[in-house]
């Protein structure tokens, strides 16, 4: 049981005439949490080769999706290890549900790798930074936030030829987190609320940027700030006979029927008794005039997600929803307990709880007899290409993402209890490398059995266009070629080779 009972699923219950527990009565109680398992325990990961089948327990993720679209899935989690490991929320959770784990429970991202932090607006159109993905938020384990988001260093690291700096990346981050804590365990709760990070400065003072780092940010935020609502309505819209409509791209973006849109629009309904009163009237000028299908991200690939093109005050005034299927949490069902909220509302509570500022429209509905929930389609999204991150980026943004992700889990509860089981931090450190390391080459030897077993044809992986990057380099790699037409051909290196053959697929 959870040490902690701030950390509950609603209805949240509030009792005015009973304090709160000191501060010393918590960290009291985080301390006695080592007695079940140890700081040092956290770092020990046995290799589970012989005990589950990855293969199944990712494809079992998708077995009440589209089918149609299962082989994009699993074209885009066959990329690369760092891919596949974006795409296997569900196995890292099962996984770490055969632990024995703390009993310190947090509301959890409960995916919280590196490619899902970023950039978006505030209502005042201040670009913000945090936590960008809610998915498989849930109450759970602290720790399996941290071990994802490390461990998810670690595997870029290699990706990128970086091998060397991942344990520098992941201590930084370790070391970020802790750093968080005790900054918001200094604050009451409603500045702990309010605790925002600017994307264009340094998470904390006395943080100095690199010039790479910097230059890195500013880019990712200069266009970041240029994706207004108006940005991306010329992005996804066009005019037909007069009219504006969304702009097809399959089979990325898809018509769908009369009767689907229909459904979608009146799912809207209900979506709008989720906002309060005054967010309901900033959508009562709106009418719906398009819908189409999307395909999302890897992992959600299959999930049934839909952008409204909605008009307001003319040509003008249009804005773009996306009503996005949610499905169970990865976390709920490693822990084998029953969700207290249905799938959509529980996406919007954890953003609420966990996230500085949020969507304004962020709310929930349902569909197709499924659980949705809803938000703009972007405003002012940005992220980091994890390819870029190298040398002091790959630090620098390790620090970044460490420490809003314990800013994070304070917002929602009380820094107390896991400050009282980490301690100064050092231990805590010492653990997530190891535990990092040993999990990414676990994570290794399952991408080799998931691309094992679309080669003998277990499952199917429909061949992916190259991305603008993997383009742009082999048109320079073309152009020196022609160059140097008698220079003798480097051989490709063995992780080269096979992201080589799995981008064929």
């Amino acid at each position: 049981m959870p040490v902690s009972s701030v950390f509950l699923e609603g209805p949240y219950k509030v009792d005015f005439k009973k304090p709160w527990p000191s501060d010393a009565e918590q960290r009291a109680a985080g301390a006695e949490a080592r007695t079940r398992v140890s700081r040092r325990a956290l770092g020990v990961w046995e290799p589970a080769d012989g005990e589950r089948d990855p293969v199944e327990v990712v494809m079992g993720v998708a077995a009440s999706r589209q089918a149609r679209l299962i082989p994009l899935r699993t074209a885009r989690m066959a990329v690369s290890p760092f891919t596949f490991y974006r795409g296997a929320a569900q196995l890292m959770a099962t996984d770490l549900g055969m632990h024995p784990h703390t009993g310190i429970y947090a509301q959890m991202c409960g995916d919280a790798h590196l490619s899902n932090f970023g950039i978006y607006a505030s209502p005042e159109r201040t670009p913000v930074f945090d936590i960008n993905d809610f998915d498989e938020t849930s109450q759970g384990p602290w720790c399996w936030d941290l071990k994802r988001l490390t461990t998810s260093f670690v595997l870029a690291a290699r990706d990128n030829g970086q091998a060397k700096r991942s344990e520098e990346a992941v201590r930084t981050a370790a070391g970020a987190y802790v750093a968080a804590l005790n900054e918001m365990a200094g604050l009451g709760w409603l500045e702990r609320r309010h605790r925002m990070i600017r994307a264009d400065a340094p998470v904390a003072d006395g943080i100095v940027w690199t010039g790479k780092m910097t230059a890195l940010v500013n880019q990712v935020v200069s266009k970041a700030v240029k994706r207004t609502q108006a940005w991306t309505v010329g992005k996804y819209t066009e005019v037909v006979d007069g009219a504006p409509r969304l702009r097809l791209d399959p089979p990325v973006i898809t018509a769908v029927s009369r009767r689907t849109a229909a459904a979608v629009t009146a799912s809207l309904r209900l979506y709008l008794e989720s906002l309060s009163a005054e967010r309901r009237a900033y959508l009562r000028g709106y009418h719906v005039v398009d819908v189409a299908h999307k395909v999302v991200g890897v992992g959600s690939v299959g999930t049934y997600d839909y952008i409204v093109l909605l008009m307001g005050d003319g040509m003008r005034d249009q804005l773009l929803l996306q009503v996005k299927e949610a499905e169970l949490s990865a976390v709920k069902t490693a822990l084998g307990e029953r969700p207290r909220l249905a799938y959509g509302e529980r996406v919007v509570v954890g953003s609420w709880l966990m996230q500085g500022i949020s969507d304004p429209f962020l709310g929930w509905t349902q569909l197709h007899g499924r659980s949705f929930y809803v938000r703009q389609l972007k405003d002012m999204k940005g992220s980091i290409d994890p390819a870029r991150l190298t040398g002091s980026a790959l630090v620098g943004y390790a620090y970044r993402c460490g420490y809003t992700l314990g800013l994070a889990h304070s917002r929602a509860g009380d820094p107390h209890y896991v400050l009282g089981y980490v301690g100064k931090g050092a231990a805590l450190t010492d653990a997530l490398w190891r535990f990092s390391q040993a999990y990414a080459d676990q994570t290794e030897r399952d991408y080799g059995r998931f691309i094992v077993a679309i080669q003998e044809g277990r499952i199917k992986a429909a061949e992916l266009a190259p991305t603008a990057r993997v383009a742009k380099a082999k048109a320079a790699k073309g152009k020196k070629a022609a160059k140097t037409k008698t220079s003798p051909a480097k051989p490709k290196t063995a992780s080269a080779a096979t992201k080589a053959k799995t981008a064929k697929r």
